[in-house]
């Protein structure tokens, strides 16, 4: 399970839960709460583009450094976690 939510930061992201047979290690969803949803396949090809969708989304032009860090380690975390439920064969 993957979940995080703080009373200080902007961020509420958690990992969207499918069926079974629906998710995998490439379809695992992370949402990111009424800004936007990536698969684990799209985190892994380019995380960099994923942060800016979501930061784009959810700041516009404006560049928040700490806001964009803090994201781009609950993709990770997300990413550890789904590797670790769907390891590769």
């Amino acid at each position: 399970m993957f979940y995080s939510r703080w009373e200080s930061s902007k961020w509420y992201t958690y990992w969207l839960v499918q069926d079974p047979p629906t998710e995998n290690r490439e379809t695992a969803i992370f949402n990111i709460c009424a800004v936007a949803s990536f698969t684990a396949k799209q985190l892994r090809t380019d995380i960099k583009q994923c942060l800016n969708v979501a930061m784009y989304k959810e700041f516009g032009s404006s560049i928040r450094v700490a806001e964009r860090e803090e994201l781009q380690g609950y993709m990770k975390e997300f990413l550890i976690a789904v590797d670790e439920k769907y390891p590769e064969n």
